[in-house]
C-alpha cells in the first residue's frame, strides 16, 4: 500500500526575509510523498519571486491570488490540493462540471453543478505547476469535498519544519490510525533572537478529540492548525473551511475540527519553529503607526480609529464574537451531541462572548455593527457567566501585568552591575 501523501498549506505574504527558511524545511523533509501548496496572497515584496524559484520541485504548486488575508488563502490551498476536481481541471483538463456544496459550516449542504466555462475565465495557467487567479474567497465560487486517505498540514511562512515533522505525523498515524496528530512547537522570539524555554508535554490518547476540548483550561482561546496534521475527510462532515476576513481564525477552525474527529494523538516531540516577530499579523503595540497598506477589510473601517491599536482592538472584539457566533451555530446544528458535550461548546461561547464583548474593552465606535450578533450570543442564562468570566480574564490580565513589571525592577539592579 503506498504511503499517504500529506499535503502542506502555506500561505504567503510579504515574508521575503523568512520565506526561503520555510521551503527549505519543507522540501528537504525526511518524508517524501508530499503535495507542497503555496498560495502567494497578493505580496508586495519579493515573495513570489522565492516561492517560483521552487517551481523544479515537481510536489510543488504554486497560486497567485490577490491579497485576501490568512483565511482566504488557506481556503484557496484547500481547493486546489492535489486530487480535487478543480487543480485536475486547471492543470488536465478532464470534466466540464464539477459538484459543489452551497455553504460551508453545515451538515449534508446543498449541492449544486457548476460549469466550468464559469470558473475557468478566473484561472491562468502559467505552467503545470504554477496559476494565477483574480478570486479573493476562493469559498465563493466552489466548496468541494476533499480527497480522502490524505493529510494536511497547514504551515506559517515565517516558520519552519523540523527535518522529520512529517514523517514524525505518519508513523504516529501508521502506530495509532489517529484523525488529528499533534506534536510540539518550540518559539522564537525574534527581537530577541533567542528560543522560549521547553514547556514539558505529557503524550496522551483520545478515542475522540472533542474529550480534549473538556478537559481544556478556560478562559484562554485554543488555537490548534499549524501545530499537526489532520485527516481530510474532517472537513467534509461539516463543510468545515476558515471564516473569511477574520482574526484568530484557526480558534473556531480548531474547535469545530476537534469535535467532529475520532482519535487523537498527542506527542511530546518538537516538530516546527513557530516565530514571533514585531508586526507580524498577530502582534502589535500602542506605539504602532497605521502601516502603509492594510487588508482590504481594515482599510475599510479605519476612518473609524484614531490608532492602529484601536483598529486592532476593535476588529480583534468583532473576531472573538464572530468565532462565539460559529461554534453557537455548529451547536444548534448538531442535535446528536451529549449533555456534557453541549456544556463543554457552552463554555466555549461564553468565553469567546467575553473576550469580544465590546463593553468590555475601550469604548469605540463599532462600524461593524456588533450589537446584531451580541443580542445572539447574551442570552439571559449566559449573561451572568459572561460577566464572571471578563472579571476572570482581566484578573488574569492584572496579574500578568503586575509580574512583569516585577521581574523588570528585579532586573534593572543586575543589568546595573553588568554594564558597570
Amino acid at each position: 500500500m503506498q504511503d499517504p501523501i500529506f499535503s502542506i498549506i502555506i500561505p504567503i505574504f510579504n515574508v521575503e526575509k523568512y520565506l526561503k527558511e520555510c521551503l527549505d524545511s519543507v522540501i528537504n523533509q525526511a518524508y517524501t510523498n508530499l503535495d507542497i501548496v503555496l498560495v502567494n496572497d497578493g505580496s508586495t515584496d519579493s515573495s513570489l519571486e522565492i516561492a517560483k524559484s521552487y517551481l523544479d520541485d515537481p510536489r510543488v504548486f504554486l497560486i497567485d491570488k490577490p491579497n485576501g488575508g490568512l483565511s482566504s488563502a488557506r481556503n484557496m490551498g484547500l481547493e486546489l490540493m492535489q486530487g480535487t476536481p478543480l487543480r485536475s481541471l486547471i492543470v488536465g483538463g478532464g470534466g466540464k462540471t464539477l459538484n459543489s456544496s452551497l455553504q460551508t459550516h453545515a451538515f449534508s449542504p446543498q449541492k449544486h453543478t457548476i460549469h466550468w466555462t464559469n470558473l475557468s475565465r478566473h484561472f491562468e495557467v502559467k505552467q503545470h505547476n504554477f496559476i494565477q487567479t483574480d478570486i479573493e474567497d476562493i469559498t465563493q465560487f466552489i466548496i468541494q469535498d476533499l480527497p480522502p486517505n490524505r493529510y494536511i498540514h497547514f504551515l506559517d511562512s515565517d516558520d519552519y519544519f523540523l527535518p522529520n515533522c512529517i514523517k514524525h505525523c505518519y508513523q504516529n498515524i501508521q502506530k495509532t490510525n489517529c484523525e488529528i496528530i499533534w506534536h510540539q512547537e518550540q518559539v522564537f522570539v525574534e527581537h530577541s533572537a533567542s528560543f522560549l524555554p521547553i514547556q514539558p508535554t505529557i503524550p496522551q490518547l483520545y478515542n475522540q478529540a472533542f474529550l480534549f476540548l473538556q478537559k481544556f483550561k478556560l478562559p484562554h482561546y485554543f488555537s490548534w492548525v499549524w501545530r499537526g496534521a489532520f485527516k481530510s475527510e474532517i472537513l467534509n462532515r461539516y463543510t468545515l473551511r476558515f471564516s473569511h476576513r477574520m482574526d484568530y481564525e484557526d480558534c473556531d477552525f480548531g474547535t469545530i475540527l476537534f469535535c467532529l474527529a475520532n482519535k487523537l494523538v498527542i506527542t511530546e516531540e518538537i516538530q516546527i519553529i513557530y516565530r514571533i516577530r514585531q508586526h507580524s499579523l498577530s502582534f502589535f503595540s500602542k506605539q504602532d503607526p497605521f502601516p502603509l497598506k492594510l487588508p482590504k477589510h481594515l482599510e475599510e473601517i479605519k476612518n473609524s480609529f484614531s490608532s492602529y491599536c484601536d483598529l486592532k482592538i476593535y476588529f480583534g472584539s468583532y473576531c472573538y464574537l464572530k468565532i462565539a457566533e460559529k461554534i453557537q451555530s455548529f451547536l444548534i446544528s448538531n442535535p446528536n451531541l451529549s449533555k456534557k458535550q453541549w456544556q463543554t461548546l457552552e463554555n466555549f461561547i461564553i468565553v469567546y462572548t467575553a473576550m469580544g464583548n465590546p463593553l468590555f474593552k475601550k469604548r469605540l465606535k463599532d462600524p461593524l455593527n456588533t450589537q446584531t450578533f451580541l443580542k445572539k450570543l447574551i442570552t439571559p442564562k449566559r449573561k451572568k457567566k459572561i460577566i464572571m468570566t471578563q472579571i476572570l480574564i482581566r484578573l488574569q490580565q492584572l496579574k500578568r501585568k503586575i509580574l512583569s513589571n516585577y521581574k523588570k525592577i528585579l532586573f534593572q539592579p543586575v543589568k546595573f552591575f553588568l554594564t558597570k
